[in-house]
């Protein structure tokens, strides 16, 4: 059988945010390193521009997996 990852999405450290999860239907994500995500361009190129820029010792691989996108 394949090993399978799992990823958990939390709402806070003590669920702080759940409500908002759940009655808005998003999810936060957040770095502290890249600021206000609302000024990347939501597309590819622009989200790995700026990872890239962040974690330049980073793999190129690892770019794809943060931004996941």
């Amino acid at each position: 059988m394949a090993e399978k990852t799992f990823w958990g999405i939390h709402s806070g450290r003590m669920g702080e945010a759940d409500s908002l999860f759940l009655t808005e239907g998003v999810v936060g994500l957040g770095d502290s390193k890249l600021g206000d995500l609302s000024k990347i361009k939501p597309n590819r190129k622009d989200i790995k521009k700026v990872f890239s820029d962040i974690y330049p010792t980073s793999k190129p691989n690892a770019v794809l997996i943060r931004g996941g996108l």
